[in-house]
């Protein structure tokens, strides 16, 4: 998108101007208040609601607009079902932050929302890339390989690594969720990876 279409749409440039206002209210509060670990806890929640609903009614707004012909439809659908259940992990999350006013259970319920939300992302990005119907070339092929080496390797050593060190047997689904998260992470940048370069 060239500038010049980008400053044209008048709906597009009151988006972003608000997200970027909402972010920089974000940053600025936490800023100011660092020294009230509660209040800047609430407000992250519920700014990661806030977040993570917008995105969702964006998705959802799409997939409606969609005709049910378009090939594309089913792909939406799949994204909107994941940022939903995304939604609804970081409301759980925010309601025992926020309303309870205790930590959140770890495992909890709000895991497996985020896991699903996880799952159907990927489903959606795999389902688009069949759709492309066109294979990757050597040289991408090389670059996304490249890519994910680098990023599993930076990861591993800063995150995998003493995750999978500090494994406890007596909370052993808490400690595979750790791995998850970040092994979810990557299967999402190699599928997203796939996709940019099957759009050449």
């Amino acid at each position: 998108m060239n500038k010049q279409v980008f400053l044209g749409n008048r709906r597009l440039v009151l988006v972003a101007s608000l997200m970027l206002a909402f972010s920089v209210a974000v940053l600025l509060s936490r800023i100011v208040l660092r020294e009230q670990p509660q209040t800047v806890t609430i407000i992250n929640d519920l700014a990661a609601v806030a977040c993570a609903l917008t995105a969702t009614l964006f998705f959802i707004g799409v997939w409606l607009s969609t005709s049910s012909q378009d090939a594309s439809k089913k792909i939406w659908g799949q994204l909107v079902i994941g940022l939903v259940a995304s939604t609804v992990a970081e409301t759980i999350w925010a309601y025992y932050e926020v309303v309870l006013g205790q930590d959140v259970p770890y495992p909890s319920i709000a895991d497996l929302f985020w896991l699903f939300g996880y799952a159907m992302i990927c489903v959606a990005l795999f389902t688009q890339y069949r759709l492309f119907q066109i294979a990757p070339s050597r040289q991408q092929k090389r670059i996304v390989i490249v890519l994910v080496v680098v990023f599993f390797l930076t990861g591993g050593l800063l995150f995998l690594g003493p995750i999978i060190q500090g494994f406890d047997p007596e909370d052993a689904l808490g400690s595979l969720l750790n791995i998850a998260y970040p092994l979810f992470d990557l299967v999402l940048l190699v599928l997203a990876l796939t996709v940019i370069f099957s759009l050449e």
